[in-house]
């Protein structure tokens, strides 16, 4: 909590007049670096092709959890259901991810954007927190590169 507090230039008793409890203090910040990837991902996708879109979002993404991984020493945690109020995080972090999959698919799949977009989602899942985690950088991306290429050969008509 002294760390926190440090960090906002607080005190102690400011941070609990905000915060319920510990938990939703990391649920906030949890939420606050998922928004960041999530940020980063639609910026990624932009306005590029939809194959290509979709493998900058998953880049994006892949590279943004890396980052967040190194930012601090507790960094994994904040993302990886460390807590209820985390796990909640993650999960709006996973409702806004399959949205903004929906429609960069719609654009490949327009029959079926949102069973596409869930089952890439379902794929892509070894590359998010934790798992994401427990493999070197280069060649979690080359693995990346190889399940998105499959990936994108079925979805394409």
């Amino acid at each position: 909590m002294q760390d926190i507090a440090k960090a906002a230039r607080t005190s102690v008793g400011s941070v609990y007049n905000e915060f319920a409890s510990k938990e939703a203090i990391l649920g906030a910040l949890a939420g606050h670096h998922l928004d960041r990837v999530l940020q980063r991902m639609v910026e990624a996708g932009g306005d590029a092709d939809p194959e290509s879109g979709l493998r900058a979002m998953f880049h994006a993404r892949t590279d943004a959890f890396l980052e967040l991984r190194e930012c601090s020493a507790h960094g994994r945690e904040m993302v990886g259901g460390f807590c209820l109020a985390t796990r909640e995080a993650y999960e709006a972090f996973a409702r806004s991810e399959r949205a903004l999959l929906d429609q960069q698919l719609r654009r490949i799949t327009p029959d079926a954007p949102s069973f596409a977009a869930a089952a890439v989602q379902s794929a892509t899942a070894a590359f998010a927190p934790p798992l994401c985690y427990e493999d070197d950088p280069e060649r979690l991306r080359e693995r990346l590169d190889a399940v998105l290429s499959i990936l994108l050969a079925g979805l394409r008509p």
